[in-house]
């Protein structure tokens, strides 16, 4: 009885992987083609430099497009001059010929910044953001990492079928020895009489 409690309860913890991992790839899907439908552009943490508050292999929801009002704290994207994205805290408001610049740093980072960064460079301010979400999406973003998530989710399938078969077949044995016959080949000889 305690071999079939233990194939059952390993069959739903495989299955609770199986529902987690549908639902991190769902919303993985999701965030990344109905956010930017909405404006709300979504950017993969590829660096170290804003540790802890954003993870490296986050994924960031932001709200599109240039705020209107910025404050010193809030995180930020924006584009480089070579075209790079980088998200990191403002930590100063800089006005330069009536020209409207933000001095950044990344909180790991034990300086700002070395370049200022104009207003309009800014894609939009983090709204929250998805721990390890990043890592995910990037993998559904290539045929091989959609393979990948379909094998995952084939295997934990077919490793939740045989451990609830193993365990029905422990259940359907102690309920032949406990009506008192002889279970496997052996029963089967009992019972036709050979």
């Amino acid at each position: 009885m305690k071999l079939a409690m233990i194939l059952g309860a390993a069959s739903r913890l495989v299955d609770g992987l199986l529902v987690l991992l549908v639902a991190i790839v769902l919303g993985c899907v999701a965030l990344t083609t109905i956010g930017p439908r909405l404006e709300h552009p979504v950017v993969v943490i590829e660096g170290g430099s804003m540790q802890p508050a954003l993870p490296l292999g986050a994924l960031a929801l932001l709200e599109g497009g240039v705020p209107g009002e910025l404050r010193i704290g809030d995180v930020v994207t924006f584009r480089t001059g070579n075209g790079t994205l980088v998200t990191h805290r403002i930590v100063q408001l800089v006005d330069l010929d009536a020209t409207p610049y933000i001095r950044t740093k990344g909180d790991a980072n034990a300086d700002p910044d070395p370049v200022l960064t104009a207003r309009s460079a800014i894609v939009g301010r983090v709204a929250w953001t998805l721990p390890g979400a990043g890592y995910v999406a990037r993998l559904l973003a290539t045929p091989a990492g959609v393979l990948a998530m379909f094998l995952m989710a084939a295997t934990l399938v077919f490793f939740g079928l045989l451990l609830d078969e193993l365990a029905e077949r422990c259940r359907h044995g102690i309920r032949q020895r406990a009506r008192g016959r002889p279970l496997g080949l052996a029963a089967e000889r009992t019972e036709r009489g050979s």
